[in-house]
């Protein structure tokens, strides 16, 4: 007789908003899990609490009301691919690691899956910039809208760098 077995695996990625976001800014982190077949997931993104302030997450993450630089996460939806949406308030200037560790997917026993680190360098503070008046007259924007999130700030005809907030739901 012959068996057919398929083993569990997977990959995990980090995706921030901004690899260079300024001090003052929200930072959003979305970590994915990939599987080979549905499975529950759980990991853990660990941070540098003195640069990034942990502010929600969705699904839950659970931070243990702690200031340690970790969110764990379950997925117990069992599906081939999770996500989770992690917003940070940007506090310190400097260069700063975002560790996906201790990930593991389970069906009916417990598969280690790679885990992910992304690099993001943190600029001085926000810097809305305003145009020369006497450079480019007459070519302001009017306006601008967005299908789908928040605009922030809001607009002025002066700003030139936006960041656009969408629901978890979007990619």
């Amino acid at each position: 007789f012959s068996l057919n077995a398929a083993a569990l695996s997977g990959s995990t990625n980090i995706v921030p908003s901004n690899e260079k976001p300024k001090i003052g800014t929200t930072l959003i982190v979305t970590a994915s899990f990939n599987l080979s077949e549905k499975a529950n997931a759980t990991g853990e993104l660990k941070y540098d609490s003195t640069k990034l302030k942990y502010l929600t997450s969705s699904p839950a993450g659970d931070t243990n009301g702690n200031t340690k630089g970790i969110v764990y996460f379950v997925a117990d939806d069992f599906a081939s691919s999770h996500y989770f949406r992690v917003e940070f308030e940007v506090i310190a200037e400097g260069e700063t690691s975002l560790d996906l560790v201790n990930c593991v997917a389970s069906v009916s026993s417990d598969v280690n899956i790679p885990g992910h680190s992304k690099t993001i360098k943190i600029g001085n503070v926000q810097n809305n910039t305003t145009q020369d008046p006497n450079k480019n007259k007459g070519a302001a924007l009017k306006s601008i809208s967005v299908s789908s999130g928040t605009l922030k700030p809001e607009f002025k005809a002066d700003v030139t760098e936006y960041t656009v907030v969408v629901p978890y739901s979007h990619t």
